[in-house]
């Protein structure tokens, strides 16, 4: 419960009372435990007043401003949520057909379900506060202006970075993020490129499937982005799951039957399926449609630089808490 209460310092209030929808739950991602570690000051990735609580109380405003968010991930949904508990009237819109962002691609590895609560407990704040939401809907300039904001928000998140690899645009090659999105096939021997958290974690989801992996990586260790707990049991899980790890490798060339890499020689690691997992990149055209046209935009998140839910969750609670 220790972390729990860190989360939500209200929950048995809460779950006294049947408002178990309201419960903001710990997701396990450790960064309380990580930053005490360090001697730095507590922190939780989901909730940002803490340690902050009398100064960030919230308070309504007295003029309410018509406040447009764009990117219905983690941050885009703080940011609403704390615009309209300030009494500002906010509307939604997110280009998929549902909330949640790259939260949605992150809850399907093993052991990750939990990050499900996260979009759980803001989409049930959105509705519960009357936040008018839009899905599958894309916004240009063209609808901001159409929606006639005093505020703007961008929350457009990250696209996958493709590396400039010989062959990869090859038909063998597909994305982390639309494997864990069940978009692609994926045949019976994987290389995935990166080893880094979404690649490692992509690695256990497809190796929980019967498939055989294997995960190249430039860097000396694999899975470094990673808080130190977590990381050393998904190490464990990868060697039990016989997922063969390939450090100080570089990527030279995708090919037919799998991947030639160079360390001290070149060789080829045989696949059927080359994953990419080398990172992500902002999505910044709307932020760079809206340059100099509107009074008041802001940026959260990925659309800045892509980083982890942490960055998200506070970067739109504090815009939204100043507005």
């Amino acid at each position: 419960m220790g972390r729990a209460l860190i989360a939500d310092p209200e929950l048995p209030k809460k779950a006294k009372q049947g408002k178990l929808k309201e419960i903001r739950r710990c997701v396990g991602c450790n960064e309380c435990v990580r930053h005490t570690r360090l001697d730095f000051p507590l922190i939780c990735a989901l909730n940002p007043t803490v340690g902050k609580e009398k100064e960030c109380r919230i308070i309504p405003v007295k003029k309410p401003k018509k406040v447009l968010v764009v990117g219905g991930g983690p941050g885009g949904m703080e940011a609403a949520m704390v615009a309209a508990l300030k009494g500002h009237k906010v509307v939604l819109y997110e280009k998929s057909r549902r909330l949640g962002g790259q939260l949605n691609l992150a809850s399907i590895p093993p052991h990750k379900e939990e990050l499900k609560n996260v979009v759980s407990y803001l989409s049930y704040q959105l509705k519960k506060l009357k936040v008018k939401v839009f899905l599958g809907r894309e916004v240009n300039l063209k609808t901001v202006k159409r929606v006639k904001p005093d505020v703007v928000i961008v929350a457009t998140g990250a696209i996958p970075f493709i590396p400039d690899i010989k062959g990869v645009k090859n038909r063998n090659v597909v994305t982390a993020w639309d494997v864990l999105a069940g978009k692609v096939r994926v045949g019976e021997r994987v290389v995935i490129v990166g080893g880094g958290m979404v690649g490692c974690e992509t690695a256990e989801y497809l190796a929980e499937k019967g498939k055989k992996v294997t995960v190249v990586e430039m860097l000396p260790e694999i899975a470094v982005d990673m808080e130190a707990f977590s990381r050393r049991f998904l190490l464990e899980r990868l060697t039990q799951k016989n997922v063969r790890l390939v450090t100080n490798t570089r990527v030279k060339e995708v090919v037919e039957n799998g991947v030639v890499v160079v360390n001290q020689k070149e060789e080829v690691l045989e696949a059927d399926t080359v994953v990419l997992a080398v990172g992500s990149k902002p999505n910044k055209k709307l932020l760079e449609e809206l340059e100099g046209k509107f009074f008041e935009v802001y940026a959260v998140g990925d659309c800045i630089e892509p980083r982890r839910c942490l960055e998200a969750i506070h970067e739109a609670w504090n815009i939204a808490f100043e507005l």
